[in-house]
């Protein structure tokens, strides 16, 4: 009988990003899986395009019914229309507010860019590194704290 703890999950990212982002979550899901506490259960849009029926309601449904949102943050996420419009804002609502870990997947200027109010929010690194900024071994140890610190705030 399996006893982990259901966690669904919403990613949001650029699709201009998928193969970077792509690369970091096939990396993590190894380590979700592996979890001792919790059953991971990931929703991402990659099989719908924009114009599909239904498109807006799924991704606002999924979010809905999301534990927590894995946000794939680059400089290009921030300047995607739609995301400004319909992913940020149940992020950073009080009244509704869900749960965002925020990722550095490329790095973004906390000065300079717009952050949507994100720059007040801690951007998971590792060793002060964007996931971009890493080589390969570094690459690993970015995805596996980022794993650990998954479990951490779920705990809270």
């Amino acid at each position: 009988m399996d006893k982990k703890i259901p966690k669904n999950y919403f990613v949001t990212y650029a699709r201009g990003d998928k193969k970077i982002a792509s690369k970091l979550l096939e990396d993590l899901d190894i380590h979700l899986l592996l979890s001792k506490q919790y059953r991971f259960s990931k929703w991402i849009d990659d099989d719908l395009l924009p114009d599909n029926q239904g498109y807006h309601e799924k991704i606002i449904d999924a979010l809905k019914e999301s534990d927590f949102a894995l946000v794939l943050a680059t400089p290009r996420y921030f300047t995607r229309q739609y995301i400004l419009d319909h992913e940020i804002p149940p992020l950073m609502r009080d009244e509704n507010r869900k749960l965002g870990i925020i990722v550095g997947l490329e790095k973004v200027d906390f000065a300079h860019h717009d952050l949507q109010g994100f720059e007040k929010f801690q951007f998971h690194r590792y060793n002060g590194k964007f996931y971009d900024e890493c080589n390969k071994t570094e690459k690993r140890e970015f995805v596996s704290s980022l794993f650990v610190a998954i479990e951490r705030i779920l705990e809270q």
